[in-house]
């Protein structure tokens, strides 16, 4: 009986330390999507900026 519930323990204890390293892997590819996408918003961003700021010379200058 208490090899029975040792085994099981030990099972158990395996199956958590690989769920811990499922999530920890999930974790790292969401974190490197999120900076994928934050960078494109960065760079969508600029473009914005840089269309905003072209308006505002055209408008002086004119």
């Amino acid at each position: 009986m208490d090899k029975q519930i040792l085994d099981l323990l030990t099972g158990v204890s395996k199956e958590i330390k690989s769920m811990k390293s499922d999530i920890y892997d999930l974790k790292s590819e969401m974190h490197n999507r999120f900076d994928t996408i934050e960078a494109k918003l960065e760079g969508v961003g600029g473009q914005f900026e840089l269309t905003n700021e072209s308006r505002i010379t055209d408008i002086v200058m004119h």
